[in-house]
């Protein structure tokens, strides 16, 4: 699997991750402080 083809995959499980109805995740920026991402089931909440 050349460079390319891992990050297409580790990217693919990582927004399977996301898609998990079950849990509530963010990421934040360590700079900033601020949210860079989050899951949608946190937006219902």
């Amino acid at each position: 699997m050349d460079n390319l083809d891992e990050t297409k995959f580790n990217e693919a499980i990582l927004r399977l991750f996301y898609d998990l109805p079950f849990i509530v995740m963010a990421i934040t920026s360590p700079e900033t402080m601020r949210w860079v991402d989050l899951t949608i089931a946190s937006v219902k909440f």
